[in-house]
């Protein structure tokens, strides 16, 4: 199997887009091409990178985790340029996220980032849950405030929890008005794992335990049961007719995500950059954009 890096980047300019027109008129190349590229990727790698529908395209569970990969060997093809070029001084912003907020800065900030800061490259490093809790130099993108770290926050963004499920799988049951029919007709429950928000009247149900958000809305899709997941994470599978959100409108949980690092770091100019458009870029948030630093 042989993977040629300018498939790569171009598969990484495609998944910014909701379809493979909207990509050749972004990009100004026949459509064609950009469905001959992409579907020469996949023959290659022998998965594919994203469904299609009459809705659009949407990244797949393999394509959002080669996404991630593609990321990578984009910062390392741009860092050989600079070695070329013998630049000292290298503009680029490291920057620890979990693998669902990587996802949502790669497709929904970055571009307009970018727009703004085209010399700046944005080097994503997908971390665990558990590591959002660690002590650590590098800009972060999480989830979760720890107490007992003293890190300065910036708020960035709201995203409202709720109930998901494939088309496919409520067709086997009655039409659902509450959570708590699920447990009545035995419906699987999708669960993420170290997921601090919970739903009580399932607490009892077995659940298909996954590790993050992004695989949790991908047994989603797949019919694997329904999932208490993120709005904004299943933003492209709702748009694509994937999953149905269900008992809308009956539960006002949100989950939040930060931007944060130790109060003392030193920001390079591109760092310093990327912390001002994040902190100062309202439509990232439907919330007023707030400042924390907690104490030790």
């Amino acid at each position: 199997m042989q993977i040629h890096s300018p498939e790569v980047l171009f598969f990484i300019q495609i998944s910014k887009y909701n379809s493979f027109s909207e990509a050749a008129d972004k990009l100004n190349i026949p459509q064609p091409t950009v469905s001959r590229k992409i579907s020469s990727l996949e023959s290659a790698l022998g998965k594919q990178l994203f469904t299609r529908s009459k809705a659009g395209i949407a990244l797949t569970g393999f394509g959002l985790r080669f996404l991630q990969s593609a990321l990578r060997v984009e910062t390392e093809l741009e860092n050989l340029k600079r070695l070329a070029m013998g630049t000292e001084e290298r503009n680029i912003v490291e920057l620890e996220a979990l693998p669902a907020l990587a996802e949502h800065l790669v497709k929904k900030v970055l571009p307009h980032f970018r727009e703004q800061n085209a010399d700046i490259l944005v080097n994503i490093q997908t971390i665990p849950f558990q590591k959002q809790f660690e002590p650590g130099e590098k800009l972060r993108l999480h989830t979760q405030l720890a107490e007992n770290t003293n890190r300065t926050y910036h708020h960035y963004l709201s995203s409202k929890l709720g109930f998901y499920s494939s088309e496919q799988l409520m067709e086997q049951v009655s039409p659902l008005t509450a959570p708590e029919e699920l447990i009545n007709y035995r419906i699987p429950w999708v669960s993420i794992k170290n997921q601090p928000s919970s739903v009580p009247v399932l607490d009892k149900q077995a659940a298909y335990i996954v590790d993050n958000a992004l695989l949790s809305a991908e047994a989603t899709v797949n019919g694997l049961g329904v999932s208490w997941n993120y709005a904004t994470i299943m933003d492209d599978y709702l748009r694509t007719g994937q999953a149905i959100e269900l008992f809308k409108n009956q539960t006002d949980a949100e989950a939040h995500a930060y931007l944060s690092y130790p109060p003392n770091k030193q920001f390079n100019k591109a760092e310093q950059l990327f912390v001002d458009y994040m902190a100062n870029t309202s439509w990232l948030s439907r919330k007023q954009i707030a400042s924390k630093q907690l104490p030790n």
